[in-house]
C-alpha cells in the first residue's frame, strides 16, 4: 500500500512539475476579464507577453499566436490610459520591439488567408489595432472604426508611413546584404574548390547550381541541388565539398542575415590546363634511338612535346653505351647528349666457328657457323658439311659488347630440323657458346670454336 501511494505521489509530482515547466515557457492565453480584474502592474506584464510573442513570431515560420498578440496589444494600449500622449508612448515602445513587422504582415497577407486561426486574427482582432492607430492619427470620432469587415485593411496614414519607412530600410539592407555576399562569393567558391575532389566521371564544362543555407557564423545548415549537371557523382562531390568547407565566409552584419541566409552557388570547375613545352634532344653521334618516359619517340635529333616537370630520357645506339638522364622541363628546352663507345666491340668476334658433331645433327660429320659482324648489322650462315647451308641469320634481336641474340631461318633439306630457331651467342675470343631455342624452349646448348 505504501509503495502504491509513493508511486502515485511521484507520478503526481512529475506531472505537476512538467505542467509547471510547460506553463513557464509558454505565454498565457489572453483573457480580457482576467487582465482587468486580476493583473497587478498590468502594463508591464502585458508588455512582457507582447515581447514573448514578437520574439516567437520573428523566430518561427509557423507562428500562430496572432490572436493573443492582438488581445495583449489592445489591452496594453488602453489599460489605465489617461491621455493620448500615453498611447503614443506605448505605441512607440511596440514599434521598437519590431512589433510593426507583425502588423505589416496583416497588410501583406490580406489576400492570402489560408490558416483558420490567422484568418480570424486578420478578420476581427486586427480591426481593434487599426482603430487604436486611428487615434494616433488624431481621428477621435466615434465612427472612425467601422463595423464593415471589408474595410478592416484600410490602415491609417501613420501605419502606412511606418510600413513604408520600414520597407525602405529593409530594401536598403537587402541591397547591402546582396552586395556584401557578392563580394565574398569568389572567396566562398575558392574555399569550396579547395575541398572538392574531382570524381572519375567529371566532364569539363559540367555545372551544378546549389542552394546553400547557413547560420550567422557561416556554418552550413543544408545544401540542396537547384539545377543538376546531369552527373550524379559530380553533383554529390560538390555538395560534399560545400559541407567540408563549412564554415563559409559570411558578412558580419546581423541585419543582413535574413536576406542572405539562403543563397545560390553555381559551381563550374575549369578544365585542368595542361602546359606543354618543346623538348629538343640531340645526340653525338646522331641517329640514336630516343625514349621519353618509357615511350619510343624516334631517332635523334628529335623534338618532343612534353608536360611541365621531370622527364626521363633514354638514348641507345649500336656500338655505344646506353645513356639515361632526367631533365626538368619548365620551358622550351634543348639538350645535346654525347654517347660513349662500348669498350669492346662485338665486331671483333666476326669469323668462322667450328661446330663439332653433336646431338643437334648426329648424321653430320661437322658444321661451321660463319658470322660477319659490323657496327650496324649481323649476318651469318650455319653450314653443314660438305657445303650445305642449314640456317641463315634473318634478324638481330639484341647485341651487347660480347653477346647477341639472333633469329635464323632453315634453308637446308633436313626435315627433322626446326623451321626457325633463336640463337643466344656469348663470345670469349676463342669460342662461342650457342644456346639454341625453338619457340620458348631451349633445345640445345653448343660450344663452337673459332677457326683462324
Amino acid at each position: 500500500m505504501f509503495l502504491r501511494l509513493s508511486s502515485m505521489f511521484l507520478v503526481g509530482s512529475l506531472l505537476f512539475f512538467t505542467a509547471t515547466y510547460v506553463l513557464a515557457v509558454q505565454p498565457p492565453e489572453c483573457d480580457d476579464e482576467e487582465i482587468d480584474c486580476c493583473w497587478d502592474d498590468a502594463v508591464n506584464k502585458l508588455l512582457k507577453q507582447i515581447q514573448i510573442h514578437v520574439s516567437q513570431a520573428n523566430q518561427a515560420d509557423d507562428y500562430y499566436g496572432h490572436v493573443d498578440l492582438a488581445c495583449f496589444t489592445r489591452n496594453y494600449l488602453y489599460h489605465n490610459l489617461e491621455k493620448e500622449s500615453d498611447l503614443k508612448a506605448r505605441l512607440e515602445i511596440l514599434l521598437k520591439l519590431k512589433a510593426s513587422s507583425i502588423y505589416r504582415d496583416v497588410v501583406d497577407n490580406a489576400d492570402n488567408l489560408s490558416v483558420a486561426e490567422r484568418q480570424y486574427y486578420f478578420g476581427r482582432k486586427t480591426e481593434n489595432i487599426f482603430c487604436e492607430l486611428h487615434l494616433l492619427a488624431g481621428v477621435n470620432e466615434a465612427n472612425s472604426c467601422k463595423d464593415d469587415p471589408d474595410d478592416k485593411f484600410n490602415a491609417t496614414p501613420i501605419l502606412r508611413r511606418l510600413i513604408a519607412q520600414q520597407e525602405a530600410v529593409r530594401t536598403r539592407d537587402k541591397q547591402d546584404a546582396q552586395q556584401a555576399l557578392t563580394k565574398l562569393l569568389p572567396t566562398i567558391l575558392d574555399r569550396i574548390k579547395a575541398s572538392w575532389v574531382r570524381p572519375v566521371s567529371f566532364v569539363p564544362g559540367s555545372e551544378v547550381k546549389l542552394l546553400v543555407r547557413v547560420k550567422t557564423s557561416g556554418v552550413v545548415v543544408s545544401v540542396n541541388t537547384e539545377r543538376s549537371s546531369g552527373d550524379y557523382l559530380f553533383d554529390d562531390s560538390v555538395e560534399r565539398a560545400v559541407r567540408k568547407a563549412s564554415p563559409l565566409p559570411f558578412p558580419d552584419e546581423e541585419r543582413y542575415y535574413e536576406f542572405i541566409r539562403e543563397f545560390p552557388i553555381t559551381f563550374r570547375p575549369e578544365a585542368p590546363q595542361i602546359t606543354t613545352f618543346d623538348l629538343t634532344i640531340r645526340s653525338s653521334p646522331s641517329s640514336a634511338r630516343l625514349t621519353v618516359d618509357g615511350k619510343y619517340q624516334g631517332t635523334t635529333p628529335k623534338v618532343v612535346s612534353v608536360e611541365k616537370g621531370y622527364r626521363r630520357i633514354k638514348l641507345t645506339k649500336e656500338g655505344y653505351q646506353d645513356k639515361e638522364l632526367s631533365i626538368n622541363v619548365s620551358q622550351d628546352t634543348t639538350r645535346t647528349v654525347s654517347l660513349e663507345r662500348n669498350a669492346l666491340q662485338l665486331s671483333r668476334f666476326s669469323g668462322r666457328y667450328f661446330v663439332p658433331v653433336s646431338s643437334f645433327c648426329k648424321d653430320c660429320p661437322g658444321s661451321y657457323f660463319a658470322l660477319n659482324i659490323s657496327s650496324n648489322n649481323i649476318s651469318g650462315k650455319w653450314h653443314l658439311y660438305p657445303g650445305q647451308i642449314a640456317y641463315v641469320v634473318t634478324k638481330t634481336i639484341s647485341r651487347q659488347s660480347s653477346s647477341c641474340s639472333l633469329i635464323l631461318e632453315k634453308k637446308g633439306p633436313n626435315p627433322r630440323a626446326p623451321r626457325s630457331i633463336r640463337l643466344d651467342l656469348n663470345f670469349d675470343g676463342k669460342s662461342m657458346n650457342m644456346n639454341v631455342h625453338e619457340g620458348k624452349s631451349q633445345i640445345h646448348r653448343i660450344v663452337a670454336y673459332l677457326r683462324k
